[in-house]
């Protein structure tokens, strides 16, 4: 999207490159065209229905998601349609980098930009994960809090520390515990977690 600038009318859009590039500096092909759509002018570009551009009020989670879907659909964009795993590590290791930049900078908007482009690498990777009936972003958010929350008993358990130095001991004891755990799990079921 760095090539890509938006003013406040939706219909126009200008890109501020000269050629049709993607993200990893390859030629894309004009597959819009027949559609009457100009990649250089984007004056007859219109952004309708439930994903406008113009859209009153903030997009919520639930609706990235699925834009996110929409874009992997069959009908979507075939970039994001032939991503994987593997194919996506680069731009998620690109995307942090990103981020790390604009707080060295102290770049609080370009800060927020770069989190959501992280934001949409997870959630190309969950969506990915959902197509293979592996697992979803509800998955991924379940994980995650159970996780700060079995990791911060002090927090949310009432157990007492006195420090910061107390907290990261605390941390790494529970933070084995759970290594042990899975361990433990995978030789009790080696067909489930192969």
């Amino acid at each position: 999207m760095d090539d890509m600038t938006y003013n406040n009318n939706v219909s126009d859009i200008n890109h501020t490159t000269a050629e049709n590039k993607s993200a990893d500096g390859n030629h894309m092909t004009d597959n819009n065209n027949a559609a009457g759509i100009n990649h250089m002018t984007g004056k007859d570009a219109m952004y309708k229905g439930r994903f406008a551009l113009d859209k009153q009020g903030k997009y919520t989670f639930q609706e990235l998601t699925d834009i996110i879907a929409a874009l992997r659909a069959p009908d979507g964009c075939p970039w994001d349609r032939e991503q994987t795993f593997e194919t996506m590590k680069k731009y998620l290791v690109s995307e942090a980098q990103e981020v790390l930049e604009a707080v060295d900078r102290q770049d609080t908007d370009n800060l927020c930009e770069e989190l959501g482009d992280v934001l949409l690498e997870i959630l190309l990777f969950s969506q990915i994960a959902k197509e293979q009936e592996q697992f979803d972003i509800s998955d991924v958010i379940d994980t995650i809090s159970r996780k700060m929350i079995r990791r911060h008993p002090h927090v949310f358990a009432g157990v007492k520390v006195s420090s910061e130095t107390e907290q990261k001991a605390l941390w790494e004891e529970i933070k084995q515990q759970e290594k042990a755990m899975k361990k433990s799990d995978i030789s009790a079921n080696p067909v489930k977690n192969s």
